[in-house]
């Protein structure tokens, strides 16, 4: 577990200094820290950060947990008694090409950070999502199960070096980054199993029809 705290010592050492500085440069690295960890959520489905949920539908509608990520793809299923029933996910722009008994789902976006989730399937009242949870605001008692802290160090040093000089060539910088979380999840992708029945556009998480 790294804590803001922990990412901040990494940092410093990156950058030549022997402490964490204690002026007004600490806030912009604690803010660089977090766009960092933003990306490395963004860049893979982690098991770390993944959860589930029973929703309960009323005329094939459902809230979404509060701490739901958009930018990854749910799984689901509907339970009515000890039936199950997989939920494939559509794009939102397709719900008029399907009807009741096909069993797809879209997400929408009501306000602020609240999501739900729709169906045609209005016989079901209840489902079983995993889905992915928002990345956690760090700070000196807030921590991610990430644990490379060098990793979100090298990424925020990109941040720190493109502030103090915006013509700055953080290629290299950003290049070391890519590198080293590739490299992680090259190995997570190796020793976890992939979901089944996935084709390649879902095994990335997008979503047909979105960027």
């Amino acid at each position: 577990m790294i804590t803001q705290t922990q990412a901040l010592t990494t940092l410093s050492y990156l950058l030549g200094e022997n402490s964490v500085p204690t002026s007004s440069v600490l806030d912009s690295r604690k803010n660089f820290i977090q766009n960092t960890l933003n990306e490395i959520y963004r860049a893979y489905p982690w098991s770390f950060a993944s959860a589930n949920a029973t929703l309960t539908f009323a005329n094939g509608i459902a809230t979404l947990p509060s701490d739901f990520d958009y930018q990854h793809k749910i799984y689901g299923y509907f339970y009515n008694g000890s039936t199950q029933t997989q939920l494939d996910e559509i794009n939102i722009g397709d719900r008029d090409m399907y009807i009741q008994n096909q069993y797809k789902f879209w997400i929408e976006h009501v306000i602020d950070d609240t999501f739900m989730i729709k169906t045609k399937d209005t016989n079901y009242t209840t489902a079983v999502i995993s889905y992915q949870t928002e990345v956690p605001t760090l700070s000196s008692t807030v921590s991610t199960p990430f644990n490379d802290a060098n990793i979100i160090a090298l990424g925020a040093k990109r941040y720190v070096k493109a502030s103090e000089n915006p013509d700055a060539d953080i290629s290299q910088d950003e290049a070391l980054f890519q590198k080293r979380l590739n490299e992680v999840i090259g190995a997570v992708q190796v020793n976890r199993p992939l979901r089944k029945h996935r084709n390649v556009y879902y095994a990335n998480n997008y979503r047909l029809g979105e960027n």
